[in-house]
């Protein structure tokens, strides 16, 4: 009965949590839309009803510490609901002369992107058990900045609608009457703006204490996990072989399926930049219609058939490949292994949303049984999707560390072949007596390892010239022209070995900044790596520069990024532009960790080859 509990429970806040997510991004929505198009004192007309629908779905949460369904303290709760109420329907609903006001906007901004952070991170935490760690930095960070702006729109939209409250005399209660009592908002207003003066500073304390102990916590669980690990790794002594046999028509089918995955993609993107989302479902269908299924006619022009399509054709491009080669050779690259095991993290709630989107959609086309048919077939998402994302993660795991583990096992016996000091030092035995097979160069003829090297070889070279090319071009117009020429120049070889670029801004000067550093940092990158796949070496200086160069030239690329979305979205329209911004929100706090992360690598690697 406790598991039964437990279980409706986690069910019922995962769907609160997740209905009043979806009700804060409807703020936020609106709320940025409308301040584009008509200025802030548009604003709260457009997003009334969905602010007023998620914040007073708040009240539940009191409830919730109070029945003992979440260990949030009520006594923290409580204060910050109850101003959230007191503003949404004692001050901007009760006088609509603050409306209009600037810092409405900026009140509406902060509470929603604070609430979408919040409600996500808790959302995932009832569905699936976990939050992944930037939810969970943004959840204990966002608010150092967010915060004060919301307290200081709380503040000032309180303050502006004293004199209104005085005038108007609403919710007053003046003597006399028959309970013998006045009452005045007025000065209840000014009681509570006073109370603001102690309890602002007690709640960032709180929270940043809260933000201390849960990122304390999370650094301390991976330390933990990567301890047990390791015990795991060190308790065990060698891997299991096992072998089965295959039907040709299995080992052959994964390549079929492939092929088609391959052409569904390819024409989706074509159509999609070609001729824009409604262009897409006439473009796949035939493949489409091959490799999965067919929907309503009247869903074939919607923007989730795009998401759809481009969501399950990269899943099935890496999950054919992944077992078209375990199946024709017997291993696949871990690149493909991971990939295999890591992109449906993004890409399976992206095609169940552009599913459940789409049936919603053609569910007014419906009649009679279909209708309810499908409408109960919907249902089944709900315990679905957290089932199969939750298995899905453990066989990531399971798979992944397995892979890491060959590896360790690979190093040992590499080791164990070529000393016996360092041999005796470890647990396990030589090679020979582990029945392991010899070290020689025919075991790397055997695996594979002669056409990966020729193809990697290869790829890497052709791609090094290609940005050879592009920065060779690229400098020639700048020296020759001026920088509305560079575009124009290196056009064909940047669509080549990256991709294009709106019109409107092919004749920016950050269209150079931009094209010079990404074409160095790629021109030394797969010399780099041809050398090494080539020959097996590179030279000392050009470690270097390949773990060097970045640290000038990615600041530069990133800024140019940045600059030139910026300077494009003026020129998008409708979904594009929303879409853009909240990518473009992802070099927020992917810039510092990419920078630190190569960073890291660079003095590892420098120290490494120091050493030797």
């Amino acid at each position: 009965m406790a598991g039964v509990g437990s279980a409706v429970r986690r069910l019922y806040l995962s769907v609160y949590n997740w209905v009043v997510f979806f009700g804060w991004a409807q703020v936020l929505y609106y709320a940025v839309l409308t301040l584009r198009e008509s200025g802030h004192k548009a604003v709260y007309a457009a997003v009334e009803r969905p602010l007023q629908f998620a914040q007073t779905a708040a009240v539940m949460e009191i409830l919730h510490g109070l029945v003992g369904l979440v260990r949030s303290p009520v006594s923290a709760t409580l204060p910050q609901i109850g101003s959230r109420l007191f503003l949404t329907w004692g001050v901007l609903w009760s006088f609509p002369e603050t409306q209009s006001h600037l810092l409405v906007t900026t009140l509406v901004i902060s509470w929603s992107i604070t609430e979408i952070i919040r409600y996500s991170f808790f959302g995932m935490k009832e569905a699936f058990g976990f939050a992944p760690s930037w939810l969970l930095w943004l959840r204990y960070s966002t608010f150092m900045l967010l915060y004060p702006t919301g307290i200081s729109s709380e503040v000032g939209l309180i303050y502006i609608a004293l004199p209104y409250m005085k005038a108007s005399e609403k919710y007053c209660l003046r003597m006399p009457n028959k309970w013998n009592f006045s009452y005045d908002y007025f000065y209840t207003s000014i009681l509570a703006l006073l109370i603001y003066v102690p309890g602002s500073p007690h709640m960032y304390r709180y929270m940043l204490s809260q933000r201390k102990k849960a990122l304390s916590k999370a650094k301390a669980a991976i330390i933990l996990d990567h301890l047990v690990i390791l015990k795991k790794n060190s308790q065990s002594h060698h891997l299991k072989a096992t072998a089965s046999k295959r039907v040709e028509l299995r080992r052959g089918q994964p390549r079929v399926w492939f092929a088609m995955r391959l052409q569904v993609l390819y024409h989706a993107i074509l159509a999609l930049l070609g001729g824009g989302h409604e262009a897409v479902y006439d473009a796949v269908k035939l493949p489409l219609l091959f490799s999965q299924t067919a929907a309503l006619t009247e869903t074939q022009s919607h923007v989730f058939i795009t998401s759809l399509v481009l969501s399950w054709s990269i899943t099935e491009v890496i999950r054919y490949p992944f077992f078209g080669l375990r199946e024709a050779f017997g291993i696949t690259p871990f690149w493909l292994l991971w990939l295999r095991y890591s992109t449906f993290i993004v890409l399976y709630p992206i095609g169940l949303i552009s599913e459940v989107g789409l049936i919603f959609t053609a569910m007014p086309h419906m009649k009679g049984r279909t209708f309810y048919i499908c409408a109960a077939l919907t249902t089944i998402y709900i315990p679905g999707f957290p089932y199969l994302y939750r298995y899905m993660l453990a066989q990531r795991k399971k798979n992944l560390s397995k892979r890491k583990f060959a590896g360790h096992m690979l190093g040992f016996s590499v080791g164990a072949c070529l000393g016996g000091g360092w041999v005796k030092a470890t647990t396990l035995k030589p090679c020979p007596s582990q029945g392991l097979p010899p070290c020689n160069s025919s075991m790397a003829g055997d695996d594979g390892s002669v056409v990966r090297q020729l193809y990697l070889s290869l790829y890497n070279w052709v791609t090094f010239f290609g940005w050879l090319e592009v920065l060779f071009h690229g400098t020639l117009a700048l020296l020759g022209g001026s920088h509305e020429a560079v575009y124009a120049a290196v056009k064909l070889p940047l669509l080549f070995s990256q991709t294009a670029a709106i019109a409107e801004t092919q004749s920016h000067v950050l269209v150079t900044s931009l094209v010079l550093s990404w074409s160095i940092t790629e021109v030394i990158r797969y010399s780099f790596f041809g050398l090494k796949e080539a020959f097996g070496i590179t030279p000392f200086w050009l470690l270097w520069l390949r773990y060097s160069t970045f640290t000038v030239l990615y600041p530069i690329g990133l800024i140019s990024e940045v600059g030139l979305i910026f300077t494009a979205m003026p020129h998008m329209k409708g979904r594009s532009f929303y879409i853009c911004a909240g990518l473009t929100s992802l070099y927020i706090p992917g810039f510092p960790y990419l920078y630190r992360y190569m960073l890291a690598q660079r003095k590892k690697v420098l120290s490494k080859a120091k050493t030797a």
